[in-house]
């Protein structure tokens, strides 16, 4: 037993050693290495190559922002200024000959004619409630007068009334026109017809719509007229659009004193809010409404000189008013040129008279329009000394020449033949400029 321990013993050893040697024998040193410079210059070069690669792709494989497109359309392109305005008219304030409570009569916004009864001040009787209503007091008439005979003055009255209105349209026709004489005629037919249709209404309330002694225009043009109560109704001693609100700005703002306004003027002016007269207790001589002649309103605006460089005063422009859709023809009446900026004083006829009582509108001057195909400004490009647009069919951007007609800062309208909603880049590709 132990012989044959001592035996595989041996033979184990035996094949440790030779295995060992034989391993020895087929290790084979390695020479030393000495082109490890090309190794880095080939790692080098294509890192390189790599590298331009991206680059090249970068610049000639259009971005996102490159191939964003918008539709050629054909539209209608404003060149305008927006600012802000002021509207000018004639007002005539009228306020409270005594103390008491007020009742309106007579809703804001609606026309009214000389002799309409407005409000109501103090407790009133029955007098006061069918002037309300519109009606005689049983058993009485306003300055002894037969029904038959009022009946006829308060005919002429409505007859006169149409006349002022024909009367004025035709004046501010005329003067639109520039036909300076005509317009003095009717401006002095205007007054006669006025006065006559005062001294009627005199006669119909028994001549108790005269104003206050020494009642007189302010400085500005805008009357603050005490007028005098029958049955302590106070009526319209002229015809216009009745408002309960006042401003303060009536007189500053009257149209007679309009050749002293400047653009540092109008830049300094605070402009109040409005202030409801209201019904309720009033003070004397606190304002109880106010007449606006809504025949021929004006604006006045501030906008900078370059912008109506070429447009002499009589020129003929459109406004548009913020949040109102359509243009508004306006005339230039004049021009108060300061510094930078000129101060434009406008006609404009066609003011809606929803609006007669604002006082600050903000509106778009549009001094001239461009019709045909409609592009973003950020879309025209120079190539060669040519304007132009890139049209993109999906694959490669093209270059087209297209002279710019006009726009604005947003807008151009170009001329050319490109059909209706072909695709426009906003930019042109950087590897083609």
């Amino acid at each position: 037993m132990g012989t044959r321990r001592l035996a595989l013993s041996r033979r184990v050893r035996g094949i440790r050693r030779t295995g060992i040697r034989s391993v020895r024998r087929r290790i084979v040193p390695v020479p030393p290495n000495r082109g490890w410079w090309r190794t880095w210059l080939i790692a080098g070069l294509t890192a390189g190559g790599f590298a331009g690669a991206l680059f090249l792709g970068y610049r000639l494989w259009p971005s996102p922002a490159v191939t964003a497109t918008v539709p050629l359309k054909h539209g209608t392109v404003e060149q305008s200024v927006l600012t802000n305005a002021l509207v000018v008219r004639r007002e005539q304030v009228v306020t409270a000959p005594i103390a008491g409570g007020v009742s309106q009569l007579v809703a804001e916004g609606e026309r009214v004619r000389v002799g309409t009864p407005v409000v109501r001040i103090g407790p009133g009787g029955a007098s006061a409630a069918a002037a309300a209503a519109g009606a005689a007091v049983p058993g009485t008439e306003p300055g002894g007068l037969a029904a038959a005979e009022r009946d006829a003055l308060a005919e002429t009255v409505r007859q006169l009334d149409a006349r002022l209105y024909q009367l004025a349209v035709s004046r501010s026709q005329a003067k639109a026109k520039g036909d300076a004489a005509e317009a003095t005629r009717l401006q002095a037919e205007l007054d006669a017809t006025a006065a006559r249709q005062t001294d009627v209404v005199r006669q119909l309330n028994g001549g108790a719509v005269s104003p206050a002694p020494g009642a007189t225009a302010p400085p500005g043009g805008a009357l603050a007229a005490t007028v005098p109560m029958r049955d302590g109704t106070v009526t319209a001693e002229t015809a216009g659009v009745l408002i309960y609100h006042v401003d303060g700005l009536e007189e500053a703002l009257s149209p007679s004193g309009a050749d002293a306004w400047r653009p540092s003027w109008f830049r300094t002016l605070a402009v109040p809010l409005l202030r409801n007269t209201g019904a309720g207790q009033v003070a004397a001589g606190a304002p109880l409404f106010k007449i606006v002649d809504n025949i021929s309103p004006g604006l006045v605006l501030v906008v900078p000189a370059d912008i109506v460089a070429g447009l002499p005063a009589g020129s003929w422009v459109q406004i548009r008013l913020t949040g109102r859709d359509g243009l508004l023809p306006a005339k230039i009446t004049g021009m108060v040129p300061e510094g930078s900026d000129v101060l434009l004083h406008l006609s404009a006829p066609a003011f809606p008279e929803e609006l007669i009582g604002r006082r600050k509108l903000q509106l778009s001057l549009v001094l001239a329009d461009y019709t045909g195909k409609v592009v973003p400004r950020s879309a025209v490009d120079v190539r060669d000394g040519l304007q132009g647009v890139w049209i993109w069919d999906g694959k490669q951007p093209e270059f087209r020449p297209a002279p710019v007609i006009g726009g604005n800062e947003q807008e151009v309208v170009l001329e050319t033949d490109l059909p209706d909603a072909t695709r426009i880049l906003r930019t042109a590709p950087r590897a083609m400029r």
